[in-house]
């Protein structure tokens, strides 16, 4: 029965949801407008200034509003990761009859080979033996504490590996320590409380890794919480929605688009390392995809990405107010590195808001005007404003004023440049969301805003980073497409259209992130359509810079059979072959070590054995080896998808009748 049909009879049509979502970590539909591309930068102000491309600067989903507040995820990497808290932290919870409650969703990669709890991956500490919240080398839960002797403690079970699964320990005012791993009961042990009180604390480490193994975790963690009360009494139903800072609640994190304390406490959290925000979580997303509601990004490399406009007198602001602000997550800190810069038409002096060498933001006319009193980090989200209200410029990071100064210069600059100096030098490095110029508009306080932003009154310039063709609906990835890779409507699986490679360097591909590393089970998967079967025939690549841990899939040209290929070794080979004319579905699917090929849903070669990680960028369409592209793809991919953590196919199966969901 058609939904139109359903819609008259005054019932509502079931939108198709997959339960495992929130584990794709990309989902390339190939929907939208024959030929787009992702190199087409709109204004979206009432000025649509034409935008001027440089380098292979691109756009699409992933921005501070991917997901919805309580959604998101830190990511460590086992080596150095982690953040401090201060020497009052968690001073609450010291005593032998402390009531409390600390749990998480945790996305663990690997165990650690310590000898000592408090040298296992820790989730929270306290100071160097004190106090130690995590998973010891055995995968058991613990919390260790020293009250004058060491109180070694576990849970009766594992936690499993490279999965969301949520950990929680309860003290319960009266000496004892209850352990859950979802929701499950796993074992009692005695509180002693500690004598960590006025020591450092730390997230994703302790301050003493010493030779007793690592300490550092390695992978996700979502929602941590810990609560002055006892949340938890008997086995329960794992929350299936964000935490909130409940009564009690001292501590909760790992849950923004930036590195916060979301409890009454406000305990500031100062990175070492690089841990990064990521748009990856235990929660199903409540929506699809929107622009309106998610937006984009522009994601620039800090080699040779800028945009620029044309020069007009919309963009000159005299004496008067303005306002530049972005969204900004820098991927690399090094470096001066510009935002915004204007000039004059041919002139390469001008004026720059931007980050100096020492990561304060600050704005330059021909010296340094103003500089923030706060430092910025990479792999967060910030909300930057600089603004000039009645002679005074202020500089605002997340809505708190960090500068202000006496201003009343005349700019005279018509030309605006994004993502770079006005002569492309100072090259931002990262993920660039809502940039937008207001001219006649200042402001002496500022809201961080929740979601994207529009054309207001007085906007000179609005880049959205909306318009890319080829889109993840995962809302985690900013594709490039590569040479003339586009969206076709001449063939499609479903949808009506697909994203289309001509064979003569064509391809997709992702930056390199956590988000694209494959380590535990996985599937990838799509369907292909070959034009020509002359040259191999790459569907995927994921792998290091140099090729060689890295895992592809492609079509060998000697007998046209699918090959799964790694470190330049064949490790599956299929079958069948595949020729031109047809669509073909294929999944790469990992299952507890063992790598299997699917061919319209048919196991085809042998089982590959292997538990290594693959890490680097994506590629999609083209063979990444040694370092570069060595061949790429002709013909057409639709509903390509990877999913991280989940073996979607253990037996044969009948390909997919529809497109994926969306949500």
């Amino acid at each position: 029965m058609s939904g139109i049909l359903l819609s008259l009879l005054g019932a509502v049509p079931t939108i198709p949801t997959d339960p495992y979502f929130n584990y794709n970590t990309l989902l390339l539909p190939g929907n939208g407008t024959n030929g787009a591309q992702n190199n087409t930068f709109l204004d979206s102000s009432a000025n649509t200034f034409s935008i001027t491309r440089n380098g292979d600067t691109t756009q699409g989903t992933f921005s501070p509003f991917s997901l919805a507040s309580g959604y998101w995820s830190n990511y460590f990497d086992g080596s150095g990761d982690f953040f401090t808290l201060g020497t009052t932290f968690l001073n609450q919870i010291t005593s032998s009859t402390a009531t409390f409650t600390m749990e998480a969703w945790v996305f663990l990669s690997s165990y650690s080979s310590g000898s000592q709890p408090y040298y296992d991956r820790c989730i929270l500490a306290k100071g160097k033996i004190y106090f130690s919240f995590g998973v010891d080398s055995n995968g058991k839960l613990f919390l260790y504490h020293y009250d004058g002797s060491p109180r070694t403690n576990a849970s009766t079970n594992a936690v499993p590996l490279n999965q969301w699964v949520h950990v929680a320990a309860v003290v319960n005012g009266s000496g004892v320590i209850s352990f859950y791993i979802n929701g499950v009961a796993n074992g009692t042990a005695t509180w002693y409380g500690n004598s960590g009180s006025n020591q450092e604390a730390r997230l994703g480490s302790t301050d003493d890794i010493g030779a007793g193994g690592n300490s550092d975790w390695l992978g996700y963690i979502s929602n941590l919480r810990v609560t002055t009360t006892q949340v938890y009494t008997s086995a329960f139903t794992p929350p299936t929605a964000p935490l909130t800072a409940i009564t009690g609640t001292i501590f909760l994190s790992c849950n923004s688009n930036r590195f916060v304390d979301q409890s009454v406490s406000g305990y500031t959290l100062t990175p070492a390392g690089t841990p990064s925000v990521q748009a990856f979580s235990p929660f199903l997303p409540t929506a699809a995809y929107s622009a309106l509601t998610n937006g984009g990004s522009g994601y620039f490399d800090g080699s040779g990405d800028y945009l620029v406009t044309p020069s007009n007198a919309a963009l000159q602001y005299g004496t008067g107010d303005y306002t530049y602000e972005c969204w900004i997550y820098h991927t690399s800190i090094s470096g001066q590195q510009t935002y915004f810069a204007r000039s004059t038409a041919g002139n390469y002096n001008g004026v720059y808001f931007y980050k100096d060498t020492s990561n304060y933001v600050g704005v330059y006319y021909t010296t340094q005007i103003a500089t923030s009193n706060v430092t910025i980090t990479a792999n967060q989200w910030y909300y930057l404003v600089a603004t000039r209200l009645s002679g005074t410029l202020r500089i605002f990071i997340n809505g708190v004023q960090v500068a202000s100064v006496a201003d009343t210069t005349n700019l005279t600059e018509s030309v605006v440049t994004v993502g770079a100096d006005a002569n492309g030098s100072s090259a931002f490095s990262g993920f660039m969301c809502g940039a937008r110029i207001l001219k006649g508009v200042g402001y002496s306080s500022i809201t961080v805003p929740t979601t994207p932003p529009t054309a207001i009154t007085n906007t000179s310039l609005l880049l959205n980073f909306t318009n890319a063709g080829i889109i993840d609906n995962t809302a985690k990835n900013d594709l490039v497409t590569v040479g003339g890779a586009q969206i076709s409507t001449a063939q499609s699986k479903f949808g009506g259209a697909s994203m289309y490679f001509d064979g003569t360097g064509d391809w997709l591909t992702a930056p390199s992130g956590p988000i694209t590393s494959l380590e535990g089970d996985f599937t990838v998967e799509g369907w292909v359509y070959l034009s020509s079967t002359a040259a191999a025939w790459p569907v995927f690549t994921v792998g290091d810079s140099s090729g060689a841990s890295g895992i592809e899939l492609y079509r060998a040209t000697s007998n046209g059979k699918w090959r799964v290929y790694q470190s330049n070794t064949a490790r599956i080979d299929s079958s069948t072959s595949t020729s031109t004319g047809s669509w073909v579905h294929l999944a790469v699917v990992r299952s507890s070590g063992s790598v299997k090929l699917y061919v319209d849903g048919v196991n085809e070669g042998s089982a590959w054995s292997t538990t290594q990680s693959f890490s680097g960028a994506v590629y999609v369409g083209a063979e990444f080896n040694s370092g570069s592209v060595t061949v790429s793809a002709n013909g057409y991919i639709d509903d390509l998808r990877i999913t991280k953590g989940i073996a979607r196919y253990t037996a044969n199966f009948t390909p997919p009748t529809a497109a994926f969901p969306l949500q």
